[in-house]
């Protein structure tokens, strides 16, 4: 079966290509090209097992084993889909380049080694990326716990009072400084609340649409990954002030409808908007405080090379300087390119000490590869995997936490 050769081929392409991104942190080209041209293969010659199967040709008076037709065309759905979603995630900076034709591949492997798998074709690439981006975020949230958690250990070294009059005199800047755009936050308030409220009336009234607790959190993920790209038209006031005067109508002429149950599905829209606000703050504040300010290094120039990422500051101090602006292309997760490390090393060469900073970035592959081999093995979300194991994880970070403070 073309299956188990192609299951063997994927263990050792993701091996490699795992090994390489972790060692040297960049995933070679001819590794993509290459699996490219064998899932091609693949693909032809079961296309012509498809021709003969169809013509009654079984070679050499075997019984003869074929896909039908329609498999072809779910194949394409697939990696179309699979093409669309690597785009976004590196259009939106999620990926780099490489990981994002990585997991084009191994989407295409996945197809040729199990036709079957549930959710082919049209969710198939959606059941990776959860099975990618679910183990590895557990993996980094477990690692920042542990270390916000030893950090907690030496409270006793901190100056709390100090830290209280701090942090409040912060939260007393950033609220000034949010005043002025309070009408912009309002119609960010009231666009969110229109689309949940949206969703929930589509999902009520047509059951196919509902996305149920797994796909709100699909919807969560997906408005924060490209939330930077949308904020902007969310917060447009003439954009508030229709979606205001359209809830408002939807919600007298579905009172007046007895069988609408449009203050429930109110409801519903603003607890799913204030989880969505504590969910992006709380994402927002682990990733960008924490991750982010324990990723960025100082920069060498020396150490300086393609693929290097600068941090986001350092990106708009150095983005605005009249010598460097033409020469900083449109910026991407997939780091500096060769031109713009040539044009930084020499700009910088020309200026006094100062304090840039990079990201110590995190080889990916291994989770894309890790992810794609447990959708292959298990057959299924990782979440539901995972469910009836989160009460005896809730209760023993529970038991952890209290004896590592006691």
């Amino acid at each position: 079966m073309i299956a188990s050769l192609y299951y063997k081929i994927f263990l050792v392409l993701g091996a490699i290509v795992s090994f390489e991104d972790w060692t040297e942190k960049r995933i070679r080209n001819h590794w993509i090209l290459l699996g490219l041209a064998l899932c091609g293969a693949g693909m032809i010659y079961l296309m012509w097992n498809s021709f003969l199967g169809h013509q009654h040709v079984a070679p050499f008076g075997s019984s003869h084993y074929y896909m039908p037709w329609r498999y072809y065309p779910k194949v394409l759905a697939h990696l179309v889909l699979c093409v669309s979603a690597s785009f976004a995630l590196w259009r939106f900076n999620v990926w780099p380049a490489g990981d994002a034709k990585l997991y084009i591949l191994f989407g295409l492997f996945a197809s040729l080694i199990d036709p079957n798998i549930p959710g082919f074709p049209l969710l198939l690439f959606m059941l990776i990326l959860v099975n990618v981006f679910v183990p590895a975020g557990i993996f980094f949230a477990a690692e920042t716990l542990m270390r916000v958690a030893g950090g907690l250990r030496n409270a006793a070294e901190i100056e709390w009072g100090k830290s209280a009059k701090a942090l409040a005199e912060r939260t007393a800047v950033r609220v000034k400084d949010a005043w002025p755009f309070r009408y912009h936050y309002a119609a960010l308030t009231v666009n969110l609340l229109a689309l949940f409220f949206g969703m929930m009336v589509l999902g009520s009234k047509f059951q196919k649409l509902s996305v149920g607790p797994f796909g709100q959190m699909l919807v969560f993920l997906a408005l924060l990954v490209v939330w930077g790209r949308i904020m902007v038209f969310l917060q447009n006031r003439s954009i508030g002030w229709i979606a205001l005067v359209a809830l408002s109508a939807v919600l007298v002429g579905g009172t007046l409808m007895k069988h609408w149950s449009v203050w429930a599905w109110l409801a519903s829209a603003v607890k799913m908007t204030i989880s969505f606000g504590m969910f992006i703050s709380f994402t927002r504040i682990l990733f960008d405080w924490f991750i982010e300010w324990d990723s960025r290094r100082e920069l060498d120039p020396e150490a300086l090379k393609t693929g290097s990422v600068l941090s986001d500051e350092t990106w708009s101090r150095l983005k605005s300087e009249p010598g460097l602006s033409d020469k900083l292309g449109d910026r991407y997760s997939d780091g500096l390119t060769a031109e713009e490390v040539e044009a930084l090393k020499a700009w910088l060469a020309g200026q006094e000490a100062g304090s840039y900073k990079v990201y110590h970035t995190i080889p990916f592959a291994v989770w894309i590869f890790m992810g794609t081999l447990l959708t292959l093995y298990y057959r299924g979300s990782v979440l539901v995997l995972l469910a009836p194991y989160y009460g005896r994880v809730k209760a023993g970070l529970k038991v952890l936490l209290a004896g590592w403070f006691s």
